[in-house]
């Protein structure tokens, strides 16, 4: 059962932390005298009145309400569909911002990941970007994006308790997809946008386990590094600041996040590519170049010493544990593998794998050894 706030014990605490100012559902900016407040009134949502002019002028909107999806008057689309689109009553009763945090929470739920991976809204989004990226279509933009998550929302049953729940969850954040230059980066954007990047070295029939589904939303339960996006030089920097941290006693951070999710990434690498005997620094950067996250940056990444280490220390890290394979034998290694253990014990494993990993491959970076490794030949 979820947990109340507690009541107030005042009215001067009431005043402090009880309110707050009213925001447009579609493009969460407050309102004023030029962003008019207007509320519907068939399901009494809460919009600004030009933000609703131009929701409902985009074809895709298809006539229906940012929030709830309720169908506001026919159009060619809804004049087809058999059935009138399920109104969704009281879609954000706590008035919750739609952030990175709550994604995570919710999905975090096991029992709620599992239903959304097998038929919700985690499963059609994953089926729709991967349909894309086999097509050779380029599914990067926004607005791309924004195309498959509402074709995923829209393909769940709501008139099942399960996915009607869950579509109650996601509605705060559909509108959110539609307006990426006003508001910040919707969270529902940014994992579109790491599933494309993850469907550039999958094979046409795979799917995602619950292990990686896991890993992909950690990396999401973190505001700072999700806006970022993933990206070259954020996953080079998290290893070097966990391990420059760790030389001066310092405790790591969310880095943790960015290197757990690269092991999965190497792992599903390696099982679309069986020949490989073992997992070396010349598999590597096909791989950092197919997931199309800016590496290289520039000319000399590819030889210069961060770049070096990184490369070193991701063979060492992964051939190590043999995460995605049963040939991990260590207790650690079968942890990272089943993701089942708790957030802690999975943060020391992370770190440890990749500390481990960085200590080796700064050995081999001091001795510059063997020079065929860096240049590629």
């Amino acid at each position: 059962m979820a947990q109340q706030n507690p009541v107030p014990g005042s009215l001067k605490d009431f005043l402090a932390d009880g309110i707050e100012a009213a925001e447009c559902t579609i493009c969460t900016e407050p309102f004023d005298n030029e962003h008019v407040v207007i509320q519907t009134k068939e399901c009494v949502h809460v919009m600004g009145k030009l933000c609703l002019e131009k929701w409902l002028r985009q074809n895709k909107s298809q006539g229906t309400c940012p929030p709830c999806r309720g169908v506001f008057f026919k159009t060619e689309t809804t004049k087809k569909k058999t059935r009138p689109i399920p109104r969704l009553e009281n879609t954000n009763p706590s008035g919750f911002s739609p952030t990175f945090e709550r994604s995570s929470i919710y999905y975090g739920n096991r029992a709620v990941l599992e239903r959304s991976i097998q038929t919700g809204f985690l499963n059609e989004l994953w089926t729709g970007v991967l349909a894309r990226s086999m097509n050779g279509e380029g599914i990067v933009s926004p607005p791309v994006l924004s195309a498959c998550i509402v074709a995923a929302y829209d393909q769940l049953h709501l008139h099942s308790p399960d996915e009607r729940s869950e579509g109650v969850f996601l509605a705060p954040y559909i509108p959110r997809t539609y307006f990426p230059t006003t508001a910040p980066l919707c969270s529902l954007t940014q994992l579109a946008g790491v599933l494309c990047k993850f469907s550039k070295i999958c094979g046409e029939n795979y799917t995602p386990p619950k292990t990686v589904w896991s890993a992909i939303l950690l990396f999401f339960s973190r505001p700072a590094d999700s806006n970022v996006g993933l990206s070259w030089t954020g996953l080079r920097d998290a290893a070097w600041t966990l391990y420059g941290g760790h030389l001066e006693g310092k405790v790591g951070a969310s880095q943790w996040r960015w290197l757990y999710l690269f092991l999965w990434m190497m792992a599903i690498y390696r099982a679309n590519h069986p020949n490989y005997h073992s997992f070396e620094i010349q598999d590597v950067r096909p791989l950092l170049r197919a997931l199309g996250i800016g590496y290289p940056s520039e000319a000399r990444d590819e030889t210069d010493t961060n770049t070096r280490l990184f490369l070193s220390a991701a063979v060492q890290a992964f051939e190590r544990n043999r995460i995605g394979t049963n040939h991990g034998q260590l207790d650690r290694a079968r942890r990272l593998l089943q993701g089942d253990a708790d957030m802690g014990q999975l943060k020391k494993d992370v770190e440890s794998v990749w500390l481990e990993g960085m200590a080796k491959g700064a050995a081999y970076v001091a001795i510059g050894y063997p020079e065929y490794w860096w240049s590629g030949d």
